[in-house]
């Protein structure tokens, strides 16, 4: 499944600010990944890395697991 890798938007960051329940989360760059959206983001906790995964049949989801950088 090539070619399904979500793209950093802006969408995204007020996902992860609602989630998490962050300020100031502002996008940092995209780590990379076949498959996965990995993105590095700085909030007022400090630097953290978010994995988007698609889930199959979906454009994407993000995850539950920030860990810190």
């Amino acid at each position: 499944m090539s070619g399904v890798r979500a793209a950093a938007t802006g969408e995204w960051l007020n996902l992860v600010r609602h989630e998490y329940l962050l300020n100031d989360v502002t996008f940092v760059r995209d780590l990379g990944g076949n498959f996965n959206l990995n993105l590095q983001v700085s909030a007022d906790q400090g630097t953290l890395v978010v994995r988007v995964a698609p889930e199959s049949g979906q454009g994407g989801s993000a995850g539950r697991s920030a860990g810190g950088a």
